[in-house]
């Protein structure tokens, strides 16, 4: 059995991600050390942004890049690999400078399943389970491998692979109808 640490950040749904990891066959760890060689799962929920873990997560993240180390950003923990979003008035330097906008022009919480349209690879990913209220447009992007998600006139980023880091926004431990082999691929 594969072991994968999940970071404690202090926030966010790391049991259900713990329950999932499990079901996908690992063998589950907590870490406070981002910086070793095992998988490493980044999970938050809501603001993440004001969160006193920010930097240091960023500069392990930056690490674990440099050293080819696979780390999977869920939800808050994909939103970290960009430089900020518009819910904070912090803005880092991140790995990648796109900034997280509120995805609708109403201020509405977009929370349910959509169809994910890959880019890059031939699986089909089927839908996920989202409930976010900011995002990355994929326009202000540019990953070889990516999926994204149609909200009113905006396409959204929902998922990239570059290298080591894989980011999704939405929450695959909630997504039934979502094809989790590219995770398992990723983690490996």
């Amino acid at each position: 059995m594969k072991k994968i640490n999940i970071c404690k950040l202090g926030v966010g749904n790391i049991d259900s991600v713990e329950s999932y990891m499990k079901w996908l066959g690992y063998e589950v760890e907590y870490s406070e050390n981002l910086e070793n060689e095992h998988p490493l799962i980044i999970a938050g929920v809501a603001s993440l942004w004001d969160n006193r873990f920010v930097n240091k997560t960023i500069n392990a993240i930056r690490i674990r890049k440099e050293m080819n180390y696979q780390t999977l950003g869920i939800c808050a923990g994909y939103q970290i690999f960009f430089s900020g979003s518009e819910e904070s008035q912090h803005e880092y330097e991140s790995i990648y400078p796109s900034r997280a906008k509120m995805i609708s022009t109403i201020g509405k919480t977009n929370i349910g399943h959509h169809k994910l349209k890959m880019y890059g690879d031939s699986l089909s990913l089927g839908s996920a389970y989202f409930c976010h209220t900011y995002g990355i447009k994929a326009s202000e992007t540019k990953f070889d491998m990516y999926a994204t998600i149609d909200l009113e006139t905006n396409e959204f980023l929902a998922l990239f692979i570059d290298g080591p880091l894989m980011g999704v926004q939405f929450h695959p431990e909630k997504s039934k109808k979502f094809n989790h082999e590219i995770i398992m691929r990723h983690l490996g």
